[in-house]
């Protein structure tokens, strides 16, 4: 009360004083339409720089980006200067744009384009006219995309810009390839091969010529494709545009092999690898090495093809390109299996599948980063939109000191009430954090247990593919069938935050028939339920159980010499339950130890998330789980491994 008494003193008191915001001089401007009163001519150049700054970092450090373009766009807003305000919504949608946050990147490049409609500046209008189009085609909602394809594209044949009117075919081009109308899609990236082509556009002549070689393959007229997926190479070859040298190698390969010209994909493919050495790529080399060994390969010489199959795994180590040593070691140890060499071909195939292994960890790491990334932004874009809103506020506030210029007891009134609106919207602004917090939790804690183990998911393929490969027809459809209930039940029960007791042992029991299917002799297992339970009344957080049954069997149980033995024991304790998953296993010390350098760097992500989503349960709901993890048998050789479970209702 004391503090507010203050605040009404000191209101009353500035009442009387003569205002100082009809003092200001005007500083002309730097840039046409802005209007700052703010900013000096050396301010607005630091802007200008910081502007530069942040798409400089728009792709190194986005969060960096988006925090200089955060405090940027406060400068702007307060100094009316809507010139730097429209720049810093630019560079958001384009930073936006770049992580693949396409309606995030829409909302900002609106707010440019309103923006930079009023300051009449047509060629920034434009670039956000062709950022909007990108963007809501990725979206696939083609009549907007467009729409703004099309403004483009009148806006740059009125000032005669080749380059711009091809980029503007090329958009509508892809839109109509996108619906499957491939007559419309040829007739407009032709036409847009015409302007790039007078303008010497490589890399876009390039991109033309992959995309018609692409349509007309598909329409069955292999000699169209060929001719413009080789004008595609050399376009790129010319550009150095790399993504689209490989792809068009990859399509004349594909054609060439159709047509059943073999010895001229192998001359293409042996052309390709005299460049690259030329050239110093040693990635291309690679790819060019496994390419030509594949085409030996297929003309059942395995003898020619083994060393172009070791060549290539030595240089992809060298460009630490996984994906190339991995197809080149599947490929090898089909050539050895072509040989007899069957020993050979199994340490192969041993070594494509840790590769493999490697791989996914290695994509799993960067889509966490990603996200990581993206829940970043995302929270920088909250802030900038609560900035907003202050920003209307204190031009609210700026009207009101205004008012007291007519009259004092009119600012008198509005200034108390203003005081009281930002009392009530600092409230406001403070409870609606509380249920941001609320909701972001709510939204980590779906994440969480939305997840599960993608190396599952493709050991579990892997074994269907291998009852196929043996024609066991009856195991493979049952196994899938099986598999397949397994996931409806676990998108299903993904959706609530808990489920029935009854609910999640149905989930468990049906992956632990999957796992001891698939590893009939590495172990056996015992699932009990507590027969005085009632597993209706009990509700649990779904998937919190089975990353640590998948744990005993892939790290305990499964590296055991002798057959294991699993056993679950589910009952109730106090005023809860206690889940026991017991493994008579290699334990977790020797387990470690048994683990690749890569491995030992890498926390288990099924313990990882369970644990997350222990505290977040904790946090949100108030529900009190606590887990333990023990030696099951400590002092014998194979301690195995305990977790015990409990959850309090």
């Amino acid at each position: 009360m004391r503090f507010i008494l203050t605040i009404c003193f000191i209101v009353l008191s500035s009442a009387y004083l003569p205002s100082q915001d009809m003092k200001k001089k005007k500083i002309s401007p730097k840039y046409e339409g802005s209007k700052s009163n703010y900013f000096s001519q050396r301010s607005q150049e630091s802007l200008a720089d910081r502007i530069t700054k942040a798409e400089r970092l728009k792709e190194k450090d986005p969060a960096g980006a988006v925090d200089l373009l955060e405090e940027i766009l406060s400068e702007s807003i307060q100094a009316d200067d809507r010139y730097f305000e429209a720049e810093s919504y630019r560079v958001l949608s384009a930073i936006h744009e770049a992580q693949d946050l396409r309606e995030s990147a829409i909302q900002n490049g609106h707010k440019a384009l309103t923006i930079f409609t009023e300051l009449k500046k047509e060629d920034k209008m434009q670039e956000i006219h062709i950022r909007l189009a990108s963007n809501y085609k990725a979206l696939s909602n083609y009549s907007k995309a467009a729409y703004f394809y099309n403004s483009y594209y009148q806006w740059a044949l009125k000032r005669k810009n080749g380059s711009a009117t091809g980029k503007a075919l090329m958009g509508l081009a892809s839109i109509s390839q996108a619906q499957g109308n491939k007559t419309e899609a040829i007739n407009r990236y032709e036409q847009a091969l015409k302007f790039l082509d007078k303008e010497k556009d490589g890399e876009d002549i390039a991109e033309v010529n992959q995309q018609l070689g692409e349509l007309y393959e598909n329409s069955q007229q292999k000699n169209r494709a060929l001719e413009y997926y080789n004008n595609a190479n050399e376009a790129a070859l010319e550009n150095n545009s790399k993504d689209i040298l490989i792809k068009s190698n990859a399509n004349i390969s594909n054609v060439l092999r159709s047509e059943g010209k073999i010895m001229e994909e192998l001359e293409l493919h042996q052309k390709q690898l005299e460049a690259s050495i030329e050239s110093g790529d040693i990635e291309n080399q690679s790819r060019e090495n496994l390419a030509i060994g594949n085409v030996y390969l297929e003309l059942e010489q395995p003898q020619e093809a083994i060393p172009y199959f070791i060549q290539s795994i030595t240089l992809a180590e060298q460009s630490n390109t996984l994906e190339n040593k991995s197809e080149a070691l599947k490929s090898l140890s089909n050539a050895y299996r072509q040989q007899k060499a069957f020993e050979k071909s199994i340490k192969a195939f041993e070594k494509y599948v840790l590769t493999r292994d490697s791989l996914i960890a290695k994509k799993e790491k960067q889509i966490s980063k990603q996200l990581k990334v993206n829940l970043s932004l995302t929270e920088k874009q909250k802030r900038i939109d609560l900035l907003e809103k202050d920003v209307e506020l204190l031009t609210s506030e700026q009207l009101a000191r205004e008012a007291r210029l007519r009259t004092q007891r009119v600012v008198i009134y509005s200034l108390l009430l203003g005081l009281i609106v930002i009392g009530v919207s600092s409230w406001l602004v403070y409870k609606n954090a509380q249920k941001r917090r609320v909701a972001n939790q709510l939204l980590a804690l779906k994440s969480l247990r939305s997840q599960m183990n993608p190396h599952f998911i493709f050991n579990a393929l892997n074994s269907v593919n291998s009852f196929i490969s043996r024609n066991d027809e009856k195991s493979a459809n049952k196994y899938l069938a099986d598999f397949a209930r397994l996931m409806r039940m676990v998108m299903e029960n993904s959706q609530h935050d808990f489920v029935t007791l009854s609910n999640e042992i149905q989930l468990l029991q049906l992956y632990l028939s999957l796992e001891h299917f698939r590893f009939k002799e590495k172990f056996d297992f015992e699932f009990r339920v507590d027969e005085g339970l009632d597993t209706d009344k009990y509700l649990v957080p779904p998937m919190l159980i089975q990353p640590c049954i998948e744990n005993a069997i892939w790290h305990g149980l499964r590296y055991k010499e002798q057959k294991g033995y699993l056993k679950v024991n589910i009952e109730a304790k106090g005023d809860g339950i206690e889940v026991c998953i017991e493994d008579n296993g290699i334990g977790r010390k020797k387990s470690t130890e048994l683990k690749t350098m890569h491995q030992k760097t890498t926390v288990s992500t099924g313990i990882r998330n369970t644990e997350g989503r222990i505290n977040l349960i904790r946090d949100v709901f108030g529900k009190k789980i606590e887990m333990h993890i023990s030696d099951a048998f400590p002092g014998l050789e194979e301690v195995g491994t305990r977790v015990k479970i409990q959850i309090t209702t």
